[in-house]
């Protein structure tokens, strides 16, 4: 599953411009502070593991603009600079705002507000995209092909060579093993959780000790599987 936490980096050749960006973020739950740095070139490998830069621009090594243009696809910006000009820049380079220092509390939580909800949306909207997928499977009974959502699929059963498809409307016998299954199903959203079962993360309401509670159903949960699934976050 996605962070619930925005984790952020801050870069600016000045330290204390770093500490105020930094103490800024640290008052509010939803910011996690990753990283800091006042040399832009040292930050380049960590944005992997940021979804939120608070850049400077004039800086000696690498000018922010050129570090944004060159990331743009990998994280979002706040840019955070004592001059006004760049504000058009930020535009063009289609960041989440900008900051002219000094950067003051009422005007750092205009910044972050939008930027939380910003990322909280692209989120939602990326798992939107996922469970709108689905794919075909042959159910044995009718002996015709149907297209299947994944976002309706409450679980999957393992039945020898084919699988009991359980989905929110209906109960299917399917010609696919539970491995194929396994193979195509986002794993963000679904988990296998017993030799027998994989069932989808957000139809869980409660996990007990052995099994997962859904709706319509107990799944035992089976040894191998319980660390995996507790690491999904239930």
């Amino acid at each position: 599953m996605a962070p619930s936490t925005i984790r952020c980096i801050v870069i600016d050749d000045e330290p204390d411009a770093v500490e105020n960006i930094a103490t800024h973020i640290e008052r509010y739950a939803a910011l996690e502070l990753v990283g800091m740095y006042t040399d832009p070139v040292m930050a380049i490998a960590q944005l992997k593991h940021a979804d939120l830069v608070f850049i400077d621009i004039e800086m000696p090594k690498l000018k922010g603009t050129d570090f944004i243009a060159e990331a743009h696809n990998q994280t979002k910006f706040i840019i955070v600079s004592a001059h006004q000009q760049y504000a058009f820049d930020g535009f063009e380079l289609n960041v989440i705002d900008f900051l002219l220092k000094p950067v003051f509390p009422k005007r750092f939580h205009v910044a972050a507000t939008k930027a939380i909800q910003h990322i909280a949306q692209a989120r939602a909207n990326t798992v939107a995209h996922t469970l709108k997928s689905g794919c075909f499977v042959r159910s044995v009974e009718e002996k015709v092909q149907k297209w299947i959502n994944f976002e309706e699929i409450s679980y999957i059963e393992s039945v020898g060579k084919q699988s009991i498809l359980h989905t929110s409307t209906e109960t299917m016998l399917v010609t696919s093993m539970i491995r194929e299954f396994e193979a195509q199903l986002p794993t963000d959203h679904f988990q296998r959780i017993h030799r027998s079962f994989i069932v989808s993360l957000a139809k869980i309401e409660k996990v007990i000790p052995g099994f997962v509670i859904l709706s319509k159903a107990v799944i035992p949960i089976g040894p191998q599987y319980k660390s995996k699934l507790f690491h999904h976050g239930k």
